[in-house]
């Protein structure tokens, strides 16, 4: 993908979530969504979109993020008063995260994209809402998901109601493309890429 900037975008979002009940991951891995070694599809789209760029999560996703930080030219700023304080990079919101990345805290052009669970894509969709940009700006976020039609195991279960979802999208979220991606491993879900316009 080109600079997000060349198009207006002002930052981009990224997940993956079941349909049609939105789950993200469970801390059960016979449960949990299929993704990584699984879907290595999935992991690749993950490395060419956030490659060279500053990945911006919240506390709860701070250890699966940090470990990323200086690997293909990537950065990593975590975003929440809850930081650990072995995080070498933080701020206390979101909001101060991305305009740390727009003021050059790590070189100027740096481009953030805003990963985690449904607290934190939320967040950012009603960052860009408050932002109020004029209509003729362009500047809106890009929201990229990958969206698995796991229909096959009820998501919702009893043994792990701490799975974050994300059934429901913002208002503000406008679907722009998806493409539903080739799957020939027998049982495995079928999935589609989905890009989603924020403003």
């Amino acid at each position: 993908m080109e600079h997000l900037q060349q198009h207006d975008w002002w930052f981009s979002i990224i997940g993956a979530r079941t349909v049609p009940d939105g789950v993200m991951g469970s801390a059960l891995h016979a449960n949990g969504l299929a993704v990584g070694r699984d879907y290595p599809e999935d992991l690749q789209r993950y490395r060419q979109e956030t490659a060279g760029k500053v990945l911006i999560a919240g506390p709860n996703t701070a250890r699966f993020v940090l470990p990323q930080h200086g690997t293909l030219g990537r950065d990593v700023m975590i975003a929440g008063r809850r930081a650990p304080n072995t995080v070498p990079y933080t701020q206390p919101t979101l909001e101060a995260a991305i305009a740390a990345v727009d003021d050059g805290v790590f070189g100027e052009g740096r481009e953030s994209v805003v990963i985690g669970g449904p607290t934190m894509i939320r967040g950012a969709c009603e960052l860009v809402r408050r932002a109020n940009f004029p209509v003729d700006s362009g500047k809106r976020a890009l929201l990229l998901l990958t969206e698995f039609y796991d229909t096959t195991i009820p998501r919702r279960y009893e043994n792990d109601n701490s799975a974050p979802t994300l059934a429901d999208l913002p208002d503000n979220v406008r679907e722009e493309l998806r493409i539903r991606q080739p799957n020939t491993i027998p049982g495995r879900p079928d999935y589609d890429f989905a890009w989603y316009s924020v403003g």
